[in-house]
């Protein structure tokens, strides 16, 4: 399991999660667990009339996230597709560990979070053991492509994730 503990201030740079995507990041360890209530707070303050579910989790200071709080908001949202909530973490999971990959070396990370994030086809063209389109370029070019894809992929992920509409007002 790659545990990331992804800050707040990461993840609010990039998306705005729904409370099902921060549930799932909590149960898998990718977000940080001081980040629920920070995004509670936002929200708090954000809306005229805050859900009491929301009050209370924003409520809790440091480490001491309430995952059934959590689960109770994510209960009170929309269905969402598992496949949604896939290519959200496959962002986030991915750009953090792009942004941390000065400290040493990143694919086995990134094929440990390929495997874990369910193989989504859109990350497998820069993961180092699946088979490649196009020739052969040597060892250094071939890292060179795949970080030139790597980073394609995050820049197309943070085109369509940047335009998201935030989550509805009622758990706003």
């Amino acid at each position: 399991m790659i545990a990331l503990a992804i800050p707040y201030s990461f993840v609010v740079l990039r998306v705005s999660l729904s409370w099902r995507e921060v549930l799932v990041g909590l149960e898998h360890r990718w977000i940080h667990p001081s980040a629920p209530p920070l995004l509670a707070a936002d929200r708090v303050a954000a809306h005229p009339d805050p859900h009491p579910l929301l009050i209370a989790l924003a409520g809790l200071r440091g480490d001491e996230t309430n995952r059934a709080l959590v689960a109770a908001l994510a209960a009170l949202e929309p269905a969402a597709e598992p496949d949604a909530l896939q290519r959200t973490w496959a962002f986030l999971v991915l750009a953090w560990i792009y942004e941390h990959r000065g400290h040493g070396d990143p694919w086995p990370a990134v094929d440990l979070a390929y495997a874990e994030l369910g193989y989504p086809e859109e990350v497998g063209v820069f993961v180092g053991y699946m088979p490649r389109e196009g020739p052969d370029l040597g060892p250094r070019l071939n890292e060179e492509r795949r970080f030139k894809d790597w980073k394609a992929y995050l820049d197309a992920c943070q085109v369509r994730f940047g335009g998201r509409a935030s989550v509805p007002l009622s758990l706003a």
